[in-house]
Formats: structure tokens, C-alpha cells, sequence
């Protein structure tokens, strides 16, 4: 079953609409950097309804699918309220906004029930520093900068990881 993978994402939108997407196939898992086996992929939509509203939709799976859908009403900060299905439903509560002076924006999110999940972004212009931490116990800190990215976690077994993205202006 071994053999050569390959994974596609891509971005973009069109006046009220963004996407993001990954679809990929990995004929054998390499646990912890490439955990995903078989064919699998990731689609996130987001819809802006009116100036200050947008609803998501985010569909991932591999070996089950997790949906998630969500609105986000922006004041002086974001605030995020959904709902999500994976192995049970699960709620979704963000808060993104800009804290500090110089512009930082920190972005926080919390799932309870049949994902449990709190993930924390701080972005810094181009540096950006993240912590994730699950339960069953697993979790993460990476930093990027620029296009360059670091990420220790523990997840079944702990790991380290660097990567560059390539962007295609």
C-alpha cells in the first residue's frame, strides 16, 4: 500500500462569496505529519449576507464527516455561534478581534460535545503564533513567519514539524 500522495488546496472569492478547499489522496498514513489515509478533502464556504453578517459552512472528512455551520456577526469584534456534527453535535463559540496597539488580532475558538476543541490565533502582520488543545488529550503550538511555519504537538505521539508555502502570485 505504499506509493506516492498528493494534496490540492486552493482560495479565492467573488464579491460576497470565499472559499477555501482541499482535496487529497495518501494510499498509507505517515502518523504524525500526514495522518490522513485514503482520499480526503476540506471545504469551507463563507457567504456575507449583509455588511455585518456571514454565514459558513464547513464540510471535512476522511474516514467520517464532520459539518459544521456557523454566523459570525461583526461589530467591533467578530462574534461566531454555531453548530457542527462529527462522532455526536457539538456547539461552536468564536470571538476574533484586534487587541494591543499595533494592529494584533486575536482569534479564539471553542467547540464542546462531539468535538472538543479550543484553538487560539495571534497574528502579528507577518508573524502569526497559534495553540491548539483537544480532548482526548491531544494539542499544538506553531509559529509562522511569513512563509515559513513551525509546529510541536502531541497527537497519539509527539511530532515536530517546518514547512514553507509555496504561493503562486
Amino acid at each position: 500500500r505504499q506509493g506516492l500522495g498528493g494534496v490540492a488546496f486552493a482560495e479565492g472569492g467573488a464579491g460576497p462569496l470565499a472559499l477555501q478547499g482541499r482535496l487529497g489522496y495518501r494510499p498509507q498514513g505517515a502518523f504524525p505529519l500526514f495522518p490522513e489515509e485514503g482520499l480526503f478533502g476540506r471545504l469551507h464556504l463563507r457567504y456575507r449576507l449583509v455588511p455585518r453578517g456571514v454565514v459558513g459552512l464547513l464540510l471535512e472528512g476522511e474516514r467520517g464527516l464532520r459539518a459544521e455551520a456557523t454566523y459570525a456577526l461583526r461589530e467591533e469584534a467578530t462574534y461566531t455561534l454555531g453548530a457542527g456534527f462529527a462522532s455526536g453535535p457539538y456547539l461552536v463559540l468564536g470571538w476574533k478581534g484586534e487587541v494591543g496597539e499595533g494592529m494584533e488580532v486575536l482569534d479564539l475558538a471553542l467547540r464542546l460535545g462531539g468535538v472538543n476543541r479550543l484553538e487560539a490565533a495571534l497574528y502579528l502582520g507577518e508573524a502569526s503564533l497559534f495553540l491548539t488543545l483537544s480532548h482526548p488529550w491531544a494539542g499544538s503550538v506553531g509559529a509562522w513567519l511569513g512563509d515559513l511555519g513551525l509546529e510541536v504537538g502531541y497527537q497519539k505521539a509527539p511530532y515536530a514539524w517546518v514547512r514553507y508555502a509555496w504561493r503562486w502570485p
